[in-house]
């Protein structure tokens, strides 16, 4: 195998930052953008430099270093819906630092259907019949002893 040069590394960190963006946009809990400078993504990609070892310690350097971090922000609600994260590298320790910009427009919820209780009813202004199958499971149930809701 030959080992990974440093553009090699690149792309991979591009790659790594893409999906953790990719698994924020699909969660269920708060969806926010990040942005990292590119004095952030040279921290990142020192910090995870191994050429023995690949790109294995460079996705370890985006969760300890970025996911971690930013799991914490949302955990604690300074990270809102649609707010811009700005990542950076503080001049004097030398560590990521995170700054935001609020902008609740970035990024839409989407209602979740049981918080639309219209949405369970019928559009078309249709009567619901009783199934006669279900009818007739939910009595055997009843004469044996389950419980069922009505």
């Amino acid at each position: 195998f030959r080992s990974l040069k440093e553009h090699h590394l690149r792309q991979i960190l591009d790659l790594e930052l893409q999906g953790v963006q990719d698994r924020i946009m699909q969660s269920a809990g708060t969806k926010f953008v990040f942005q990292c400078s590119e004095t952030a993504k040279e921290m990142l990609l020192k910090e995870g430099l191994d050429f023995k070892y690949g790109a294995r310690h460079l996705k370890r350097s985006v969760e300890r270093f970025l996911v971690y971090p930013l799991s914490n922000l949302v955990a604690t609600s300074q990270i809102g819906l649609g707010d811009l994260v700005h990542v950076d590298v503080d001049g004097f320790t030398h560590k990521l630092i995170f700054s935001k910009s609020s902008g609740g427009a970035l990024i839409q919820e989407m209602p979740r259907p049981e918080e639309q209780p219209e949405a369970a009813e019928s559009l078309s202004g249709g009567v619901g019949l009783p199934i006669p199958q279900a009818t007739k499971a939910a009595r055997k149930s009843q004469s044996r002893g389950e419980k069922t809701e009505s």
